[in-house]
């Protein structure tokens, strides 16, 4: 694999991409999607991760806000098209050459490099894995000595509404999302895309100790009617948190009961910015190296999120026991987390229905909800409602 990272950043290199430029990668997990990881970050560019589920709208608007270069993906996986809606996006795509072209839509998209196969005027994987000269690969040695720890790798989009995405910019040492720092464990892929069954199965076979993972994927695993039939007795750690945090912030001791596991979080603050008593209600803040760099070419958002004691408001409201362990209450804002993405309740001003059929190919398959229902208030607990001034 060393090797094959090395070919892959010195063909990227030969192709023009320079360090600091946005590579884009769509698709499901593959053998490639890790290659691209490791190539991009050592030759100094930017991975963005593409949800694989993206239709024409978001992938035009992420696409666009961060300014790619390239974009990496297969051809197609399952109902998705991938190559045929950057074509869609982009006819200045000529399917008689393969050389650099210019969208109106996409203004900095150059290239598009296909891992499975030929498409007219794209480029194939292999391309650019044979792109590479000997000048390259020593324009990548140099690069080595310039490139720092801290610098900007990867590039992973949180929603904050259903369709406007935001960028999040992380670095290789927090980038646990895709566990590259990780040394000497086996990774586990149950499969190309989600699948429940498919992974409690891997976790069961491969006797993995670790899973990751959204909440809402922990939620629908232990929901499964045979859940009682696997064995997990190995599993010693489920693990999730925000994007914004790498994702994971905070971390228990092995000989911690399960109550401690499984109910507590990290650090609380409140919304004045002064530490409340043990016990006492308020808003979680973390701080530390896994806290995002901020939002992609977007300083109010960021200045929002992170102060400048670089504490990242977390919006949830939580409370610090005597053990220095935190409980989740509840939620500041008033959002529905669906798939791992946030989406913002707008009022009643349609039908169910209406509201169903417009999201279809509009947005990701997994953020379309299943059921709607419109209410007029939000029962909060007394004490919540104090902390948040609606008193």
């Amino acid at each position: 694999m060393y090797m094959q990272v090395d070919r892959l950043a010195a063909g990227l290199l030969a192709l023009g991409l320079k360090p600091g430029d946005r590579v884009g990668v769509w698709g499901p997990n593959s053998y490639e999607w890790i290659l691209s990881q490791f190539a991009t970050a050592k030759a100094g560019m930017i991975l963005v991760s593409l949800n694989p589920a993206y239709q024409l709208k978001e992938i035009e608007f992420t696409l666009k806000k961060v300014q790619c270069k390239a974009v990496i993906c297969p051809s197609s996986f399952k109902t998705q098209r991938f190559s045929q809606m950057l074509q869609n996006l982009c006819p200045e795509i000529d399917p008689s050459s393969k050389n650099h072209f210019q969208s109106s839509r996409l203004p900095d998209l150059r290239m598009v490099i296909v891992m499975d196969c030929t498409e007219p005027g794209m480029l194939h994987f292999q391309d650019a894995m044979e792109a590479g000269e000997s000048r390259h690969h020593k324009e990548l040695m140099d690069l080595q000595s310039k490139l720092t720890f801290d610098d900007p790798i990867n590039i992973q989009f949180t929603s904050f509404v259903c369709v406007f995405l935001f960028p999040c910019i992380t670095v290789w040492l927090c980038a646990w999302r895709h566990v590259y720092g990780v040394h000497g464990i086996t990774l586990v892929f149950p499969c190309k895309g989600y699948n429940s069954q498919a992974n409690l199965k891997a976790i069961q076979n491969e006797r993995c100790n670790i899973v990751y993972g959204t909440p809402t994927m922990h939620t629908d695993m232990l929901s499964q009617r045979d859940l009682h039939t696997f064995d997990f007795r190995q599993l010693k750690e489920v693990i999730y948190g925000t994007t914004e945090n790498s994702p994971v912030t905070f971390l228990g001791f092995p000989l911690d009961s399960d109550e401690l596991k499984l109910n507590t979080a990290t650090v609380v603050d409140p919304v004045t910015g002064v530490t409340v008593p043990l016990g006492a209600s308020g808003e979680l803040l973390i701080r530390g190296y896994c806290v995002m760099l901020g939002y992609w070419e977007d300083e109010a958002k960021t200045r929002e999120a992170i102060g400048k004691d670089r504490w990242y408001r977390t919006g949830d409201i939580a409370s610090l026991n005597s053990k220095g362990y935190c409980a989740i209450e509840g939620r500041i804002k008033d959002l529905i987390i669906r798939g791992g993405e946030n989406i913002y309740q707008d009022g009643q001003s349609c039908t169910p229905e209406e509201i169903q059929g417009y999201c279809k190919g509009q947005i990701s398959h997994f953020k379309i909800p299943h059921y709607v229902m419109f209410i007029k208030k939000v029962t909060l607990k007394e004490n919540m409602e104090k902390q948040l001034g609606l008193q």
